[in-house]
């Protein structure tokens, strides 16, 4: 969401559209794009959309979602221009979020291209801007790596099937529906002590260890991951550590699909 002022003599698109790769909304040329607007009529606030962005795959088509509205300055100067300018984005931005309180979004405040900085920060006539990572994003791209992982492992008697388990922020949840929705990092990994050895193939003293799917399995379901949500949501392959619970955590690393924000 962009809250906009026009700057005498410069015009800027007017038109906000949410684009599905980046996760944000872009400006787009539009039939007002190529006009000037002065202080003393107007300012253009592109709102937000009026429903979350939709659950679906990111091979989807995402609806584009477009509203503007405009605030009379009459004969407002700076400072009081930005203090104006500072309510009216936090008042659009409050009325969004209530209209999405079961799937609230994470939410980033870009200030004149200044992120996490307060909106009373504003320049006079400047751009604020609100950038949202629902957690429906997340949470689709982590159950579907788990399921995928899943698939993918050893079987011979279902328990390193069942030891994959997911991470939010370096702490365990049940399951990708547990993940809180303020999570910018979750890790779906193995802690069985022979994970890395299934995983690479090999064993300790670096001879074949013999199973009966091929090895690099979680990296081929990173892959499969990133290919259905990598448009929204930054998907890797690593091994990493862990702490605590079972014997030798610490000193081993264990495969793991990483899924962050954008």
């Amino acid at each position: 969401m962009d809250a906009s002022r026009h700057t005498p003599g410069l015009a800027r698109p007017s038109r906000r559209v949410w684009n599905p790769a980046t996760g944000r909304f872009d400006a787009v040329p539009s039939a007002t794009a190529g006009r000037s607007v002065r202080p003393a009529k107007a300012a253009k606030l592109a709102r937000l959309p009026s429903s979350p962005m939709p659950a679906a795959s990111a091979r989807q088509a995402l609806a584009s979602f477009e509203k503007t509205i405009s605030l009379a300055l009459g004969s407002l100067q700076p400072p009081e221009v930005q203090k104006v300018h500072a309510v009216v984005a936090r008042d659009v931005l409050a009325r969004h979020l209530a209209t999405v309180k079961d799937n609230p979004p994470a939410v980033t405040t870009i200030v004149d291209g200044r992120r996490d900085a307060l909106e009373d920060a504003v320049k006079p006539y400047g751009l604020i801007r609100y950038e949202f990572s629902y957690p429906s994003m997340i949470r689709e791209a982590a159950a579907f790596a788990l399921k995928e992982v899943r698939r993918l492992s050893p079987r011979q008697s279902g328990k390193y099937r069942d030891a994959w388990f997911v991470m939010a922020d370096g702490a365990p949840v049940s399951g990708p529906d547990a993940i809180p929705p303020t999570a910018k990092r979750v890790v779906v990994t193995n802690d069985e002590p022979y994970s890395r050895r299934l995983e690479v193939g090999k064993d300790a003293a670096g001879l074949p260890f013999v199973v009966k799917v091929p090895p690099l399995f979680t990296e081929r379901a990173a892959v499969a991951t990133r290919r259905r949500h990598g448009q929204r949501v930054t998907v890797s392959y690593s091994f990493v550590r862990l702490q605590g619970g079972k014997a030798r955590r610490g000193e081993l690393t264990y495969p793991a699909i990483i899924i962050e924000r954008r």
